[in-house]
């Protein structure tokens, strides 16, 4: 007790891939070169070595999504995942605004409805066109109307009429109706 074993003194020659005396085992760099930043780390000789890939927000409306890499260490490694590359894509209308995460490439089209009813009375017709674009960035589509309607309750003792109208637009009651039973209204 107390009393440290001498140092074992070995020349080490590896070839052949045998460790000589006093080592238990051989260990090997495994470097993973994902999109963003270097991981390494050393891995012992004959286990495997996972990768578990990832998602990455890069913060810009870009995103990319590594795939998970597994091998059986017998030396040194360089790996190198794939990736797939995500935008993010807006969509604001007067109703509110939406955003999805769209693979590179993929074809994208909104057609915004040609009656949007914001449920406070006030309604919005005749939308000013689509998106429609193939995604290869980040992108921000803005849909706006050309025509605001409100909706218009007339209630008269001969009647009662309700429905939309356009802004600016004019409601007329006749100046004189007939109620057919011997009077009429004069407005």
């Amino acid at each position: 007790r107390g009393v440290k074993p001498a140092p074992v003194v070995a020349r080490v020659n590896c070839s052949g891939g045998r460790l000589p005396a006093p080592y238990a085992h051989g260990e090997f760099p495994v470097s993973v070169y994902p999109p963003l930043a270097v991981a390494e780390a050393w891995v012992k000789r004959g286990e495997v070595f996972r990768y578990p890939g990832g998602e990455y927000d890069l913060g810009n409306g870009t995103k990319i999504s590594a795939s998970p890499i597994s091998i059986n260490v017998t030396g040194p490694a360089w790996l190198k995942p794939s990736y797939v590359r995500y935008y993010r894509v807006e969509v604001a209308t007067p109703l509110g605004t939406t955003a999805q995460w769209l693979v590179e490439g993929y074809y994208f089209r909104y057609e915004p409805p040609p009656f949007a009813d914001l449920g406070n009375g006030t309604a919005l017709r005749s939308p000013n066109g689509t998106c429609a674009f193939r995604v290869d960035r980040p992108r921000r589509c803005a849909i706006a109307y050309r025509e605001r309607l409100y909706w218009v309750s007339v209630r008269a003792p001969f009647n009662e009429t309700e429905g939309w109208a356009a802004e600016g637009s004019v409601v007329r009651l006749p100046e004189v109706f007939d109620m057919g039973n011997g009077t009429r209204w004069v407005g």
